[in-house]
């Protein structure tokens, strides 16, 4: 176990306006330090990404790729999918929210989880289109659904271990 002989201050941002100090030892600032991709990276972007919260201010309001604060505030939080879970179905259900929680459709939704992720838009298209055996239209048809029922079923056969988890987030934005 490392000591704790280097705390650090690092800040964090709190409803989108407001930063704090915190303070973590040399192996969280190693962490973070393995983590950054490039010059502009703060110790707060990183944790955003990693604890994959997005961070919606980033987006001009007249884009399409556009959520106010107020949806923002609305939307089940992706946090309750599991760090641990698999790539895929975070990605898939993060698309799942943007489309049914915003304006932004499919397309922009997997363009924007992808620049998010610092990934390809095709990896992300790939885990609900390929792996899930399914054309974008049909993937497409089972977001629209309003109760969301074939696209729970889909995903909870895809991935069982996480289906308790999937049908709470989808029963929110269903509610929603």
């Amino acid at each position: 176990m490392s000591s704790i002989s280097s705390i650090l201050p690092v800040t964090l941002l709190i409803d989108y306006t407001q930063m704090f100090p915190i303070e973590i030892d040399s192996e969280v600032l190693a962490f973070l330090r393995d983590r950054i991709e490039d010059f502009n990276e703060t110790p707060n972007s990183v944790l955003r990404r990693e604890l994959r919260i997005a961070f919606h201010a980033n987006i001009r309001a007249d884009s399409p790729m556009s959520v106010d604060q107020a949806t923002a505030k609305q939307l089940p939080s992706l946090t309750e999918i599991p760090l641990s879970a698999p790539e895929a179905l975070s990605q898939i259900m993060e698309v799942v929210q943007l489309v049914r929680g915003t304006r932004i459709d499919r397309v922009h939704a997997t363009v924007r989880v992808a620049e998010r992720r610092r990934i390809e838009r095709e990896t992300v298209a790939d885990k609900y289109g390929r792996q899930m055996g399914l054309s974008t239209d049909q993937f497409d048809r089972l977001v629209a659904e309003p109760t969301l029922d074939g696209l729970r079923e889909k995903l909870c056969s895809k991935f069982p271990s996480y289906s308790g988890e999937i049908r709470n987030v989808l029963a929110k934005l269903v509610k929603g």
